[in-house]
């Protein structure tokens, strides 16, 4: 408390209290407060609270005016320079600015902005989104729903989204699509509609996903909502691949009751119709003793080697493992990796789950993986090492997509595997992660396959053009 009243806020124990139970919302000047008073990067505890907020509200609140700086003027000038900086032939913006940008334009209904300015400023957020991780990654994707929720930003936001998720040779897609379930509108639902059917695998897969959300929020009209139980139905029946079918099922899981009765009625394989209705009635990917065990006991490790003999079991820290390995929303798993990214426990509850990724299950495996990768991993050489080694095929589309969330680069010989990889396998989704995990994670690696085939060649000049992985100035790890 004394740190926040010596910053001008004030704090006692009664308030602090009614924010610490929920009673009372945490004004934004007091997260930040919390960032600078623990030494983290500037937005990335506000990024989280908007983030965790919205998971469990369906809509992030308005940002608080004011909650940078009280002084006008001084809130004034700081936009003009964020605003030249974002628009600018050569940026220096990390993800605490882009947040911080888009915050200050949403205190005002009208920005006086050249329509090639906003083109400008939303293409460059939106390229940094894709080629970024973990809090870098979080605090853009908060900037970009801002934006999405002004009333002159959304329609930029829009266009920008539709012309990088149409690229046809698009190799990144997870997080813009993600951000068309935060589009209450006509134009992305209708976006979201044409990319179900798009034949760039991640990017129709992906959708799926995202339908899924913006069902579950009421965006769809019934005549849309036909079509998606088709889409359901099809990729349900239609001999799906396990590591796929987790979107296919979240789709499912919000329909309304006729229509996955009647879908359910044609599932005629037992173990299939089994997760259909685990993943209805219980909201959850995996048998519920599986995943409430293997959040027991990953909870239980972390606890033994982060806190001091005899402290209470962390009933919370159980339930977002739980939520994190098998809630069938991904807005749920995404909102339970961020809360666990920010907390101490991190480090410990990502090293239990790349031990958990060598289960003999390879449900269990691949939802380990899938967890890594929303959690993000520490970027140690043995989570790139292990998800080399992985060869089961269901499990290793999701142990080379993990590699994307390591913040350091592929060293030669990882690359070099990984390459081989991409060179080598027939499945089209495993090339097409092993490609993203090179673009991102060695580029010079991926380069020296331009000629390997043509897709791949298409691949390599689009990580041309977009670049590699970005890593912000004040979340780089120490040399």
């Amino acid at each position: 408390m004394a740190g926040l009243n010596e910053r001008g806020i004030a704090a006692d124990l009664s308030r602090v209290s009614r924010w610490e139970s929920g009673t009372q919302p945490v004004p934004g000047r007091v997260v930040l407060a919390y960032e600078s008073i623990l030494g983290l990067p500037s937005g990335s505890l506000l990024a989280t609270a908007r983030a965790v907020q919205r998971a469990g509200g369906g809509r992030s609140a308005r940002p608080d005016a004011g909650v940078y700086t009280d002084d006008a003027a001084r809130g004034a000038a700081e936009l003009e320079n964020l605003l030249e900086l974002a628009t600018s032939a050569r940026p220096r913006m990390n993800g605490g600015d882009w947040l911080r940008l888009a915050v200050e334009l949403s205190r005002f209904e009208y920005v006086f902005l050249p329509r090639t300015g906003w083109r400008v400023l939303c293409s460059r957020l939106i390229g940094e989104l894709a080629r970024t991780s973990g809090a870098d990654q979080l605090r853009r994707y908060e900037a970009c729903v801002v934006l999405v929720q002004h009333p002159q930003g959304q329609g930029h936001m829009v266009r920008a989204l539709g012309e990088w998720l149409l690229h046809p040779d698009v190799q990144v897609a997870a997080p813009m699509l993600s951000l068309l379930q935060e589009i209450d509108a006509e134009a992305a639902s209708q976006l979201v509609l044409r990319l179900l059917g798009v034949e760039v695998r991640p990017v129709r897969d992906g959708a799926l996903s995202v339908a899924a959300a913006k069902l579950a929020r009421s965006h769809f009209d019934p005549t849309t909502v036909v079509q998606l139980e088709a889409h359901g139905r099809r990729r349900i029946l239609g001999a799906p691949n396990p590591a796929l079918l987790v979107n296919a099922l979240d789709l499912v899981a919000q329909l309304p009751p006729h229509a996955y009765d009647a879908l359910v009625a044609e599932v005629r394989d037992p173990l299939l119709r089994s997760r259909v209705e685990q993943a209805r009635q219980y909201a959850e990917l995996m048998p519920t003793e599986v995943g409430r065990s293997l959040a027991r006991s990953i909870a239980t490790q972390t606890q033994d080697a982060t806190s001091r003999v005899g402290s209470d079991s962390d009933r919370m820290l159980e339930h977002l493992i739980h939520e994190l390995l098998s809630h069938v929303h991904e807005p749920r798993r995404a909102a339970a990796g961020r809360l666990i990214a920010a907390s101490p426990y991190h480090a410990v509850v990502a090293d239990r789950l790349l031990e958990l990724t060598a289960d003999d299950n390879d449900l269990v495996a691949t939802r380990a993986w899938d967890a890594l990768l929303t959690l993000g991993s520490p970027g140690r050489r043995d989570v790139a090492a292990r998800a080399i080694a992985e060869t089961r095929p269901h499990v290793r589309v999701g142990a080379l997509a993990a590699l994307r969330g390591c913040p350091a680069a592929l060293d030669d010989a990882h690359g070099a595997a990984v390459a081989d990889i991409a060179r080598t396998t027939s499945a089209p989704d495993i090339r097409s992660h092993a490609l993203t995990t090179l673009g991102l994670r060695s580029p010079t690696t991926l380069e020296a396959l331009i000629d390997a085939t043509p897709e791949i060649t298409r691949a390599v000049y689009w990580w041309q053009g977009v670049g590699s992985a970005h890593i912000d100035d004040d979340t780089a790890p120490a040399s």
